[in-house]
C-alpha cells in the first residue's frame, strides 16, 4: 500500500496465526480492520510481550478477545487484556485507577468487577442434573 492509495482488499476475513502476525505485522497493522478477533487471548496477558505490542499497532474499530482459560492468576493479566481492547478506559493501572489495588481484595474486587462487566462476555454451561 502506498501513501494516499485507497484500501482495496479482495477478502472479507483473514484467519491467521500468532506466528504470521509476528512475521507480517508491518503490513497487517496498516490495514483498517473493522474487527480483530483473537483466539487464545490468554497468551496476551503480559502487556509488554512482543505480540501484544504488535497487535496494539493494529488499526481496528473493535476487539474481541477469546479465551477458555480463566484469568484468575492476577488482576494485572486481566488489566493487560482490557488495556489492549481499550487503552483510553484501561490505561496504566496505577495511573488511571489508583482506587484499584493489586491483588484486588474487599472493595477492590467490587470495583474491578464493575469496571469489566461492560467488556466481558461469559459463557455459562448448562449441566443436567442426571442421577
Amino acid at each position: 500500500m502506498r501513501q494516499g492509495e485507497p484500501y482495496l482488499f479482495k477478502f472479507q476475513a483473514l484467519i491467521t496465526t500468532y506466528e504470521m502476525v509476528n512475521a507480517d505485522h508491518a503490513f497487517l497493522s496498516r490495514v483498517p480492520w473493522q474487527y480483530v478477533v483473537v483466539d487464545e487471548a490468554h497468551r496476551l496477558k503480559n502487556k509488554d510481550c512482543k505480540l501484544t505490542e504488535e497487535l496494539r499497532a493494529f488499526q481496528t474499530e473493535h476487539w474481541l478477545l477469546l479465551t477458555g482459560t480463566p484469568l484468575q492468576n492476577n488482576t494485572e493479566e486481566l488489566w493487560s487484556l482490557l488495556n489492549l481492547m481499550n487503552p483510553t478506559e484501561f490505561g496504566d493501572l496505577e495511573v488511571s485507577r489508583p482506587d484499584v489495588t493489586l491483588p484486588a481484595s474487599g472493595f477492590g474486587v467490587i470495583t474491578v468487577r464493575s469496571l469489566i462487566m461492560a467488556a466481558a462476555l461469559r459463557r455459562r454451561s448448562r449441566r443436567s442434573s442426571a442421577t
